[in-house]
């Protein structure tokens, strides 16, 4: 099955620790200020070593496995420092240097934001841990019930995210083209095209081998892959290429492999 567009994670990149006090301080920002902070935060962050062989990884996997005959391939890079180097690193292995490759960078494949839960309470492991009587109490069961259209306070939702995708695709005529289109940013970016219900999110899908899959996370240098196998001028069918976190030191191990069909295009 010949693919068409292909949403990635970019590598494991480094993470800042705040104080107690400094997330005290960021939490006092006014919107603005706070905006800018995370913006400025993420501009930051780039790919530690594990992550460097991540995205080499996912450029071999786009080289070998899912492109190993296309000519020519357009590249849409998100504005952060992690898309940015993994688009680098993965574009540049021998498997595809012979490519003709155009690289195309673009603001609106940030990172989807969620607003007042960025950085101070944000990942969703500290979300869980908030009392009830926290003003963003409720959010983790929101978030659980309603994965594609919970919205954080101030932040986005997927249709959110995929609109602004949308708006870059069209201005960029990519947004279903003969060339392969491989676009470098975030998990939940990718995640977001599938377009699925909160139900079909929640509900998860299974491997190749049979293995559950949550629809929630896509691990470092994922894959989202969409296609046309009907030259409908729709993409009908995704596969995912979720690769398995291997400990540092150990051998680089195969990512688990996801068919299914869409059922919201």
């Amino acid at each position: 099955m010949t693919f068409g567009m292909f949403f990635t994670r970019h590598g494991a990149a480094t993470q800042e620790r705040r104080t107690p006090e400094q997330l005290t301080a960021l939490e006092a920002l006014p919107d603005e200020a706070f905006a800018q902070e995370i913006l400025a935060m993420n501009m930051r962050q780039g790919l530690v070593e594990q992550g460097r062989l991540q995205a080499a990884n996912l450029g071999r996997r786009i080289g070998n496995i899912l492109l190993p005959n296309a000519a020519t391939i357009v590249a849409l890079v998100g504005p952060y420092r992690r898309h940015q180097e993994s688009a680098e690193i993965a574009l540049s292995v021998p498997e595809l240097v012979d490519r003709s490759i155009q690289v195309i960078h673009d603001a609106r494949l940030a990172e989807r934001s969620r607003g007042r839960l960025d950085a101070s309470i944000w990942p969703a492991r500290k979300l869980r841990g908030l009392p009830p009587e926290h003003a963003y109490g409720s959010q983790f069961a929101e978030k659980e019930e309603h994965p594609a259209t919970w919205r954080p306070p101030q932040g986005e939702n997927y249709a959110d995210v995929n609109a602004r995708i949308d708006a870059a695709l069209d201005e960029h005529g990519i947004g279903h083209r003969a060339d392969p289109v491989v676009v470098f940013g975030s998990g939940e970016m990718a995640l977001a095209r599938l377009k699925l219900s909160d139900e079909a999110y929640r509900r998860g899908t299974l491997t190749e081998e049979g293995q559950p899959m949550s629809l929630l996370t896509l691990n470092n240098a994922g894959i989202v892959a969409l296609s046309d196998p009907g030259n409908s001028g729709k993409f009908t069918q995704w596969q995912i290429h979720n690769p398995v976190e291997a400990p540092h030191g150990e051998p680089y191990r195969d990512p688990q492999i996801i068919r299914s069909q869409l059922n919201r295009y």
